[in-house]
């Protein structure tokens, strides 16, 4: 079964002390920053069941969903060949024939003439235009109280940096979601202790995403939680009935919306991150160098040799860092196996980026496994190897297409 939908349009604001409220109507605005695959998945979802009659009649929502300058032209160019031109599909499908599709429409808007009718569609907004420091208010002035921020963990300094320029974006006792890889909490950590106010939630996801083109992705593993944990340095940590109030009714929005979502304790979502910062430390690199599927990992014992070496480095800096402690190696190495099985069919994004002759996230990814054994004084020799591998591949490839 397809869902096909117009997303039901409304306004929605988080006060300091309470929801504010329309009548007996909740309303809450939400923006998401990057459709890439992750952020394509939750557009997809969450519009989808906005229109859909599991939607929540005490509450209103909007979605917006905000892109960089390129991917905006795709949008308008893709809108272009729609019915009605201002108008993009968007689509989240699987490869298992059994399991439904996805669907929602978005309107695509110039920043300089957005609609405020409270039953507009879901709307495609230019991100550079959104979050520069002079541009005129959102939406005439409307905050967003939740934006699911979804880039590369080495875009995350330059969109804290437009946020703080911006104070008609988000609101003051807003929260912010960030989806991405790498170890980056500390980085985390540092930025909300500059505004306080803010909560800030890290989320990170288990299933598989695969972006087909602008509006189209491919996922596997949808059914799998995602794991949220409180940045602990905000003066907004989940400890009080409001702030526990206000993730739980994102994380019930996100359940709903078929994205299975908990809040973790500190010290499992500690675990949660550094599984998932080994998992890509093992799969990215290899695929990428192996030019293959996730499934190139499986297929002989060099591979499995190599996965191990960089697999036992990276934990051994984990239990440094009072993680995993419970994790030995053939442990990961069963979990690292169960992720590349899993998932076997695709291509990783650090292989993804440098097909597309485009940056990777391997100082994120392999890069912060090492700087944290570099502050207990631990040898990372494979690592550090397979680091400068990527790091010329990706030297080579940017400079072939800078020459193109």
């Amino acid at each position: 079964m397809v869902y096909r939908s117009i997303i039901s349009r409304a306004q929605f604001l988080i006060r300091q002390r309470t929801f504010a409220t329309k009548g007996s109507i909740r309303e809450q605005r939400i923006g998401i920053i990057g459709l890439g695959s992750i952020g394509t998945v939750y557009f997809a979802r969450i519009g989808a069941w906005l229109r859909s009659s599991s939607a929540s009649r005490s509450e209103r929502w909007t979605l917006d969903g905000l892109v960089k300058s390129e991917a905006y032209e795709e949008a308008i160019a893709n809108a272009a060949t729609c019915i009605n031109s201002n108008t993009i599909r968007f689509r989240q499908s699987h490869k298992t024939e059994h399991i439904n599709s996805i669907e929602n429409s978005a309107s695509i808007h110039s920043h300089s003439h957005i609609k405020t009718a409270k039953t507009d569609s879901c709307k495609i907004l230019c991100y550079d235009e959104a979050l520069k420091e002079t541009n005129v208010k959102v939406d005439g002035g409307t905050m967003y109280d939740v934006l699911i921020i979804c880039v590369k963990a080495y875009d995350i300094a330059s969109v804290w940096q437009r946020l703080e320029a911006r104070n008609d974006l988000l609101h003051k006792y807003g929260t912010i979601i960030w989806v991405h890889n790498g170890l980056t909490n500390t980085q985390l950590l540092r930025y909300s202790a500059r505004k306080p106010s803010w909560r800030n939630y890290r989320a990170i996801v288990s299933f598989g995403a695969q972006l087909k083109a602008f509006g189209h992705v491919e996922a596997c593993g949808i059914d799998r939680p995602t794991s949220f944990g409180a940045i602990e340095n905000s003066r907004h940590v989940a400890s009080s009935t409001q702030e526990n109030d206000t993730i739980n009714s994102i994380l019930s929005m996100l359940n709903a919306a078929g994205l299975p979502s908990q809040l973790e304790s500190h010290q499992k979502f500690n675990d949660i991150v550094w599984h998932k910062a080994i998992i890509n430390a093992g799969i990215n690199p290899i695929c990428s160098l192996l030019n293959g599927t996730n499934y190139c990992l499986l297929q002989n014992k060099w591979s499995q040799k190599c996965l191990e070496m960089i697999v036992k480095e990276c934990l051994i800096v984990a239990h440094r860092e009072n993680a995993l402690k419970t994790i030995n190696l053939q442990s990961m190495m069963r979990d690292v196996n169960k992720v590349a099985l899993d998932t076997k069919t695709n291509k990783c994004s650090m292989l993804a980026d440098l097909r597309k002759k485009h940056r990777t996230e391997i100082e994120l990814i392999t890069g912060s496994v090492i700087a944290k054994a570099q502050n207990h004084n631990i040898a990372t020799p494979v690592n550090e190897f397979v680091l400068n591998l990527i790091k010329a591949l990706e030297a080579n490839s940017i400079n072939v297409a800078e020459m193109m």
